[in-house]
């Protein structure tokens, strides 16, 4: 009596071919339709891979992107003083002039 294995060795592509399309249609499971119909597993398999495109070997989609730009301000890190006047609002990093600071809020305050 003849193995499982050598008689699917056997088999001729449009053999493996009819195969592969049954089993889809029977909703069984690959090990389910390979005891049923006497079939290797491991070939059954390979000829499922080799004849059927998988989704892993169908082409991908190319990825685009796309630039976002936000509304939102970046948070700020690190800042030593912020300072509002009025409307305005200064952001001051040190090290810091004293002078010009003061002389940026008196003309700030002129404005308003």
């Amino acid at each position: 009596m003849m193995k499982i294995e050598e008689a699917s060795s056997k088999l001729a592509e449009g053999d493996w071919l009819t195969h592969v399309n049954s089993w889809k249609a029977s909703q069984l499971s690959a090990a389910a339709y390979c005891r049923t119909h006497q079939l290797s597993i491991s070939r059954f398999k390979y000829w499922h891979y080799k004849l059927i495109p998988s989704d892993k070997k169908r082409k991908q989609p190319a990825v685009n992107f796309a630039q976002v730009i936000s509304s939102v301000p970046p948070v700020l890190k690190e800042v030593d003083v912020i300072v509002e006047v009025n409307k305005y609002r200064l952001i001051l990093h040190s090290p810091l002039n004293t002078a010009l600071v003061n002389n940026v809020i008196d003309v700030l305050e002129q404005r308003s």
